[in-house]
């Protein structure tokens, strides 16, 4: 008869040892804590249940600008206005037409906003409005008030838009403005606005402007 040959005593209770160590490992994540019984099943999530969002923080780029920067550079904006009353007198010989002299009281008030800078943009607008002080025309306002027989004064009464522009600026390097303004190149010689008249000459226009050095500007 074969014998089966006897493994020590210390393996067999080795063994047993890890044999029950790694059961009780493996049932935990089956029995609930305590209890003995297994562990229930998580709750299902309703159907349609909203994923609760997370709370709101600071606001994106484009918030920011709208609600904050947009409203700072309105807010830090500066009115202007400018009221110039005036009498011009005229006297003209040597013309057969004109046999009147004109007497031309005017006012001038000019009324404008410009925003603080933003980015490097800025924006302007600006109302003109000019009316006659005499109760009757007794100037020639550059013949649309009907008095060929007097002198002319080019200030006719009127109510405009003066400057509407939107510009653009980086450093000195350049300078980019684009709508309804005012051009004055060197002593007003040959581009200015006529700053002698009630009536500003402003221009439609875009210019580019770039200061490199101190003293040096080019338009």
């Amino acid at each position: 008869m074969k014998q089966i040959p006897k493994l020590p005593a210390t393996s067999l209770t080795g063994s047993a040892m890890v044999l029950a160590i790694s059961a009780s490992v493996y049932a935990q994540s089956f029995v609930g804590p305590g209890t003995g019984q297994p562990a229930p099943p998580p709750p299902l999530k309703p159907a349609g249940a909203a994923t609760p969002s997370a709370p709101a923080g600071e606001p994106g780029p484009i918030g920011k600008f709208v609600h904050a920067a947009l409203p700072e550079s309105i807010a830090k904006g500066k009115f202007n206005l400018n009221v110039r009353a005036r009498y011009e007198f005229v006297d003209q010989d040597g013309v057969a037409a004109i046999t009147d002299k004109s007497h031309a009281p005017t006012m001038r008030t000019r009324f404008g906003y410009t925003t603080a800078p933003l980015h490097g943009f800025q924006g302007m607008l600006e109302g003109e409005n000019i009316t006659a002080l005499s109760f009757d025309d007794q100037y020639n306002a550059a013949g649309s008030n009907g008095e060929p027989t007097r002198p002319v004064v080019a200030d006719p009464e009127t109510t405009e838009l003066n400057q509407a522009w939107v510009s653009y600026s980086y450093t000195n390097l350049f300078a980019l403005k684009g709508g309804r303004q005012r051009i004055v190149l060197d002593n007003h010689r040959f581009i200015g606005d006529v700053g002698w008249r009630q009536n500003m000459q402003t221009f439609d226009a875009a210019t580019l402007e770039s200061k490199p050095i101190p003293g040096l500007s080019l338009l």
